[in-house]
């Protein structure tokens, strides 16, 4: 991420005839282009500069058997590095840079306000941007129309705060089974199965008919999300779901609606969930027990889990015209809302 002035870069970098000049030049095993580069290239120097420009793109997900296309575009952060970087460059192949580049500062608008909140890591300030206690948005599931729908939910942080944990494993005279770190807001750790959070959830449909679902004593009430990425799929009969998929997932939570149409609103409020050692927040303080909570260094709380998505849906028409099959889809993004609290300034 940088600015590129050096003129024998742009040059090889710039396409002829739809392919770049000269790959070879930026491919070179001594390219260096980072805040500290001394690589002279052509006279100058390779160092690139602050970017002044953005980044943007589309996704396409296309359903062959159904004839349908989704189409996405990224969720955009403004101001992403600190201002004090030159730039952010490493070497073709790199995985990097990564949120964890973000700047330590977030800015979240709230109640007609702007949060300011500082943090120990840049993957938290993007999760307080990012954190939400409830998911809102609509289903259809209409007979007449041969309707699915599929919700998306992605949380980006979750790779950077939930640790690999083995509970066969143990360690020490102590018999310790786990000494890996989980961080906040995220309640439990990855092993196979994945690394599920727990949420709550309430139909409502278009005629405002609402459905809650209960628990008996001493049962977990609520659905799981187990991946980074997951998908949410629905129907009006329990099992069907998962045979009427139009995403194809196999990372995938099915919810029964009993409901032909309207919304769901998915809502992330788990506490004093048990963790073995501790649940470590985004002010560095330990808990014993783990919380879908995020806490920055000057003490606001964010509340929720950090996530981005859409959701897809189809409507088929199978006499479109004598003999003609029909199938349109759309997809929305995701409405949220946000709980953050905040410590007098």
């Amino acid at each position: 991420m940088g600015t590129i002035t050096n003129t024998a870069i742009n040059a090889a970098i710039t396409h002829a005839s739809g392919v770049p000049a000269n790959c070879a030049v930026v491919q070179a095993a001594t390219m260096d282009m980072g805040p500290a580069s001394t690589l002279v290239v052509g006279g100058q120097s390779a160092r690139a500069f602050k970017a002044t420009g953005g980044l943007s793109g589309t996704a396409s997900l296309i359903n062959i058997a159904g004839g349908t296309d989704y189409g996405y575009a990224p969720v955009v952060l403004e101001g992403f590095f600190p201002q004090a970087d030159e730039n952010i460059w490493y070497p073709p192949g790199s995985i990097f840079p990564n949120l964890s580049f973000a700047d330590l500062t977030s800015l979240v608008p709230y109640k007609g306000s702007v949060v300011s909140s500082s943090w120990n890591n840049g993957e938290d300030a993007v999760g307080a941007l990012l954190m939400h206690d409830n998911i809102i948005n609509e289903y259809v599931l209409d007979t007449t129309t041969l309707s699915d729908t599929d919700w998306v939910i992605t949380m980006p942080t979750k790779r950077y705060d939930v640790p690999v944990h083995n509970p066969s494993v143990v360690m020490g005279i102590t018999q310790v089974t786990d000494n890996t770190s989980l961080y906040s807001p995220f309640t439990r750790k990855f092993w196979l199965g994945g690394a599920c959070e727990r949420f709550q959830y309430h139909f409502t449909n278009r005629e405002n008919y609402s459905i809650s679902f209960l628990s008996f004593t001493g049962q977990l009430s609520g659905e799981l999300l187990c991946w980074t990425s997951s998908v949410v799929g629905f129907s009006k009969t329990p099992g069907l779901a998962v045979n009427s998929s139009l995403l194809g997932s196999t990372n995938k939570t099915e919810l029964a609606s009993y409901l032909e149409n309207g919304w769901l609103k998915m809502s992330f409020n788990e506490t004093d969930i048990s963790v073995d050692y501790d649940q470590t927040d985004g002010n560095g303080f330990r808990h014993s027990s783990a919380t879908q909570s995020l806490t920055s260094v000057n003490g606001d709380t964010y509340f929720g889990l950090p996530t981005v998505g859409f959701m897809v849906q189809d409507f088929i028409n199978q006499n479109a015209a004598p003999g003609v099959l029909a199938t349109y889809g759309g997809n929305f993004d995701h409405k949220y809302t946000a709980r953050i609290s905040r410590l007098p300034p």
